[in-house]
């Protein structure tokens, strides 16, 4: 079985922010925004920052006066976000791994982070570093993803790319709906010396401009294209047709409105040493 390679780079970023931005990751952008919208913070770190959705959203309701250091993984969705951003906030931008992050300790008062944790091989690590970068009192707050199905357009693409690939199945839609299990997450988090652990389920009615562009969002927004030109890349077209067509029956062709589910959490760091 071929080993799919989680990278967000080439035409990816573009896609990703084009068609799947306004489908998956503008609603829950401002939803994150609000949840600090009007709290005191001075050093505000945003973890898996894309290509600036929340960026945006934190530029427009953080005072001037908020230091805000946005990072990604990936440096081509840091250079795409960067051409995103219309504001006049002073950013600093970085390409960190939020494994090994490159920041003192007690550096900031708030961690911020948009469905990217499920993405990180060692998430106890990766607590465990966002720990010791907040200060006392600090807050991480982040979401996941609910599972696929909880989320039906994920659900009704990963079965046709099944249907494509059954022997060598495109897997990585299963990574980002994978992590939704409170139990785990909140253990993780505790043992990185979080407290006042909190989730909240949000559902939001979100939509694309089309089932065509949210197809094309699906497949060519994401790594997906990259596992689907290994195996056939003759097939892209018409995968994004089957899909297309599928999504247009359950959800609207122009526009296409559907329900998605994330979970929102919330930790804070009380105190003690540093791990």
């Amino acid at each position: 079985m071929m080993a799919d390679k989680i990278l967000f780079g080439g035409s990816i970023p573009d896609n990703y922010d084009k068609y799947m931005g306004p489908l998956l990751f503008e609603s829950y952008a401002v939803d994150i925004a609000e949840c600090i919208k009007g709290k005191k913070y001075t050093d505000v770190l945003e973890l898996a920052c894309g290509t600036g959705r929340v960026t945006n959203q934190l530029a427009k309701v953080l005072p001037e006066s908020v230091n805000l250091t946005v990072t990604d993984l990936n440096p081509d969705m840091v250079e795409t976000a960067k051409t995103k951003i219309m504001s006049n906030k002073k950013i600093m931008w970085k390409t960190a791994d939020m494994q090994s992050l490159p920041f003192e300790n007690s550096s900031f008062d708030l961690v911020v982070c948009q469905f990217g944790i499920m993405f990180v091989p060692d998430k106890e690590r990766a607590y465990s570093e966002i720990y010791r970068v907040l200060r006392p009192g600090g807050k991480f707050l982040f979401n996941t993803w609910d599972s696929m199905i909880n989320n039906m357009p994920i659900q009704y693409t990963t079965d046709i790319l099944d249907s494509y690939f059954k022997d060598n199945p495109v897997t990585f839609f299963h990574i980002p709906y994978s992590y939704y299990n409170k139990d785990e997450i909140s253990t993780q988090l505790s043992k990185a010396g979080f407290e006042k652990i909190s989730f909240t389920t949000v559902q939001k009615e979100c939509q694309s401009d089309s089932a065509k562009d949210a197809a094309k969002g699906l497949i060519q927004g994401n790594p997906t294209i990259t596992a689907i030109n290994a195996r056939n890349p003759d097939l892209v077209n018409a995968i994004e047709d089957e899909l297309s067509k599928k999504l247009s029956e359950k959800f609207g062709a122009k526009p296409m409105k559907c329900n998605l589910q994330a979970i929102i959490i919330e930790g804070i760091k009380i105190g003690g040493q540093f791990l």
